[in-house]
């Protein structure tokens, strides 16, 4: 299992008074074996405050931990999540590069085991 984030919109300045920008993310979770896995979790975790913003426009509370969740994910697949994110546009560009995320899942082979992995692998980030 690995996991992916990247950004295909980014806000060119802040986008209001408050100092923050809208940054659309996109977070993949990937099941390269052929077997399918359940109840794959994916929390990721920023050095900096983040707001969800929702279709209708409705904010979440500001946190630096997204939990991103699927019951199951087939062999060979891949599910993204598609997340609108307000954040302090002055900040972001030092505190983006310390994000940082771990997927669990549990293993077909070992049904009370849930496994994890962490990206980046090797991370010196303190995020």
């Amino acid at each position: 299992m690995a996991v992916s984030w990247r950004p295909p919109q980014v806000p060119r300045g802040p986008d209001e008074d408050r100092g923050r920008g809208l940054w659309v993310y996109d977070f993949t979770a990937y099941n390269p074996g052929q077997l399918p896995i359940s109840d794959v979790r994916v929390e990721v975790t920023f050095a900096l405050d983040v707001e969800r913003v929702h279709y209708d426009r409705q904010t979440e509370e500001p946190t630096r931990t997204l939990i991103l969740e699927t019951p199951v994910l087939a062999g060979g697949k891949e599910r993204t999540w598609h997340r609108r994110l307000l954040m302090n546009y002055e900040d972001s560009h030092a505190a983006l590069p310390k994000t940082s995320a771990i997927i669990s899942f549990i293993d077909p082979e070992e049904p009370s085991k849930r496994q994890e992995n962490r990206w980046p692998k090797s991370s010196g980030h303190t995020g």
